[in-house]
């Protein structure tokens, strides 16, 4: 039995800015009965603009480096994540790209459309020590400290819920979703997911909507109702 879920936001519940309205009442059906929580790469900035949109009880953000529990920023989670600055400074230097500091936490991203294809390569190769490289939606390069991450944030937040990672699930459809993949038992994939991203799902026995967009959302949405 799931008693908490973790869906990403783009290309998975929100599809050209936008997310449709069954989605969102289905969304409230799951929160009846146990915590939805969106589990995103999206920076403060971006997350702000759709958190008013998307029901949730809980937020990851920034790649695990941001935790807000009822909306409450988790301020020890905030200072651990603080510790890895010094390992994005390193991991600044040797990308050669300067990582935008904010507030909180600290995600470096690098728009691939950007940079030769022989310098998305040689960054994507990069050996960092404690920092952790992901491709996002097949455009972006995020760089973020190995202390964060989606699983790890999922981890902080299930321990400070008393929930079991035996009965989590997780929505997603990108490589960025892999960490959050690792973590929880019960996996969800959109129709409009990679197809490496179908296949991790449907190795461990997890659901693959043949749905694509909004109507994929929803029968995803669907189907974890039958497990919470």
């Amino acid at each position: 039995m799931t008693k908490i879920v973790f869906s990403d936001i783009d290309r998975t519940l929100l599809f050209d800015g936008e997310i449709g309205q069954r989605t969102v009442r289905l969304i409230e059906e799951v929160q009846q009965r146990c915590p939805f929580v969106l589990c995103t790469a999206r920076r403060e900035q971006k997350y702000q603009m759709v958190k008013d949109m998307i029901p949730h009880d809980h937020a990851i953000y920034e790649s695990g480096g941001i935790i807000r529990v009822d909306g409450s920023l988790d301020a020890g989670w905030d200072d651990y994540v603080a510790g890895s600055r010094e390992a994005m400074r390193q991991a600044e230097q040797s990308i050669g790209y300067a990582a935008e500091w904010k507030r909180h936490a600290f995600v470096l991203r690098i728009e691939q459309l950007g940079i030769s294809p022989k310098e998305v390569e040689r960054i994507r190769g990069l050996d960092l020590p404690d920092v952790t490289i992901r491709i996002n939606q097949g455009k972006y390069i995020d760089v973020f400290p190995s202390a964060a991450g989606k699983d790890n944030a999922i981890r902080r937040l299930c321990d400070k819920l008393d929930i079991p990672l035996g009965e989590t699930a997780a929505m997603g459809d990108d490589d960025n979703d892999m960490d959050m993949f690792n973590v929880c038992k019960q996996l969800y994939a959109v129709g409009n997911s990679l197809p490496r991203i179908k296949a991790v799902v449907s190795g461990k026995g997890g659901y693959v909507s043949r749905y694509s967009g909004h109507e994929g959302a929803q029968d995803v949405l669907e189907k974890v109702l039958e497990n919470v």
